[in-house]
This record gives structure tokens, sequence and C-alpha cells, in this order.
């Protein structure tokens, strides 16, 4: 993902869980990038489950980018919805083929 900081030093034992934070999410301010570590290393205590969720934040963050959508202020349901519909129809076409994925 374009953008990505790592956590900020002052977050202490919470930096050895790698978790980044998206560009969105950092321009939204220092609350906002302080809520998503925390949600990753807090409310997420699988670190399989932390992984899974972090690389599809990264995906949804990458396609906002490539979207226009810099502001994550302006992430509406409108806009979540966009983006599951995109991930249905790329899953569609990849369940047709024959040999998998392209």
């Amino acid at each position: 993902m374009t953008g990505l900081t790592l956590i900020a030093p002052g977050f202490g034992e919470l930096a050895h869980h790698a978790v980044s934070v998206p560009a969105a999410v950092s321009a939204a301010g220092e609350h906002a990038a302080r809520r998503f570590i925390e949600f990753f290393t807090a409310t997420i205590r699988n670190p399989n489950t932390r992984q899974a969720y972090a690389q599809a934040v990264v995906q949804f963050f990458d396609w906002c980018d490539v979207h226009g959508v810099s502001d994550v202020r302006r992430t509406e349901p409108v806009i979540v919805a966009a983006y599951i519909e995109r991930l249905m129809r790329e899953r569609s076409a990849w369940d047709r083929t024959p040999c998998g994925p392209p």
C-alpha cells in the first residue's frame, strides 16, 4: 500500500505488533491513528486474524486511493458498498476461470 507510515514512537509495547497506519488514517489525525492501532492490537488478539484484517484494510485503502478517496472521513457506506461490489465481480470472474486465478 502506498503511503503507509510506521507506528509513531510513544506507542511503547504496541510497537512490536507491527501494525502500520494507512496514510488516509494518519491524515485524519492522531486520534484516528491511535484508534486504528488500538483496534488491531487490543481488539484482535489472534495474530492470524490480525494479519488477515490488516491485509484486507490495505487492499481497501489501495482501492480508495485509486478512486480518489484519500480522506478516511469521506468513507461512507456507499463507498464500502462499491468496493464490495468490485470484490464480488472479481470473485465471480475468478470462479468462472477453469484454471483458477489469472
